[in-house]
């Protein structure tokens, strides 16, 4: 799995993942975290903190992240 569709998984779970200043994951709410989710960020947790920092370069930028990575998907669907 790679990182956009585990935030996707993450996301569609109801959590929201957010960097911090130290580049740590913070993920809330906490409660709805179960073993296999924190396994997933814990294992991919270089790979998330790499996309959280894009699409906040790109929010700065005004750029939509999800929308290009949607389209990367559509066209790489081998990876899934």
């Amino acid at each position: 799995m790679i990182a956009a569709a585990i935030l996707e998984t993450l996301r569609d779970a109801g959590l929201r993942l957010d960097l911090t200043s130290e580049h740590t994951i913070k993920v809330k709410p906490a409660t709805l975290l179960n073993d296999e989710l924190r396994s997933l960020i814990r294992s991919h947790k270089d790979e998330l903190a790499k996309l959280l920092e894009a699409e906040i370069d790109a929010h700065e930028r005004g750029l939509d992240v999800w929308k290009e990575q949607t389209r990367w998907r559509e066209r790489s669907t081998a990876y899934y």
